[in-house]
């Protein structure tokens, strides 16, 4: 396969990365709006994203697990289009179980997804540039803040928010078609054993590592979480001001992945750890004083 066509795949397998982050992240922006369409409190709401995180993780883990020895093309379009289907449950959901079960169906899918298609760009890739393709496929998803959440955001100012998942839908399902046409085929291959992926807890620096970024993702999401309510309720933005925020926050999410390499060549994995830590434990302080 030509370098060109390299790129074009691990391109098109960073868009389903950055479709599959906008799908989880634009709820925090339309937060306050499902809250009132669907007649229920934000913190019930809330739990839209803490039922995909929590899929994301064991759920999609399993699928993982499950599907090791299948062909990876057949997995990855799988995948797809079980992603396909949960935003189209989206779109078509007026009730809030319904909403609840499509994100379940969307965090496993795409938890799934994000797994395969890093796995496929380090494949795909020539063997000095595999690094490249996997960072690439994983910046997709951190692009989706920058811009996915932001836009989609505003879009629910002018449309139904349901509309937004059926965009969505629509251009996954394109994605979907070129993948079928250009992706090749890649056969599964046997996963470690669960007792010896288990066994790697014994290590107190895995234990530490683990322990670290749960405490680092619980103090962003639970902010970013009910960030438009805060946003527009606390601070009294209006939407179009609400998604410039978001932009920014995204922007600044872009930039910090950028420097947290960067920062990791110069001084070393611990120190920009603890010095990025000891940043976010300040700004969590500080937002404590914003609400009086």
């Amino acid at each position: 396969m030509k370098n060109t066509s390299h790129q074009l795949l691990i391109i098109l397998l960073a868009v389903g990365s950055f479709v599959t982050g906008t799908s989880e992240f634009v709820v925090s922006g339309i937060l306050d709006m499902i809250s009132v369409d669907l007649n229920i409190s934000i913190p019930a709401a809330g739990q839209l994203i803490t039922v995909y995180s929590l899929f994301y993780a064991v759920g999609a883990l399993f699928l993982v697990m499950a599907t090791s020895k299948l062909n990876r093309k057949k997995v990855l379009l799988s995948a797809i289009f079980v992603f396909i289907l949960g935003n189209v449950v989206a779109f078509l959901s007026h009730h809030f179980m319904l909403l609840l079960l499509s994100r379940v169906i969307m965090a496993m899918s795409g938890g799934l997804y994000i797994v395969v298609a890093t796995n496929y760009a380090a494949q795909i890739a020539p063997p000095e540039k595999k690094g490249s393709a996997m960072a690439t496929v994983i910046t997709g998803f951190t692009v989706s803040l920058v811009l996915g959440v932001p836009i989609g955001t505003f879009l629910s100012g002018h449309v139904d928010w349901h509309y937004i998942f059926l965009i969505i839908a629509l251009g996954t399902a394109c994605l979907l078609l070129l993948l079928y046409q250009l992706l090749p085929r890649m056969e599964g291959h046997s996963h470690l054993p669960l007792k010896q992926q288990l066994h790697l807890l014994q290590d107190s620096r895995v234990i530490s590592g683990l322990a670290t970024t749960v405490f680092w993702i619980l103090g962003y999401t639970m902010v970013f979480t009910y960030i438009s309510p805060l946003l527009r309720q606390t601070a009294g933005l209006s939407l179009e001001m609400t998604s410039i925020a978001l932009l920014i926050l995204g922007i600044a999410a872009f930039i910090g992945s950028r420097f947290g390499g960067f920062a990791v060549d110069q001084w070393g994995p611990n120190r920009t750890i603890s010095i990025s830590i000891m940043i976010q434990m300040l700004a969590l302080f500080t937002l404590f004083f914003t609400q009086f």
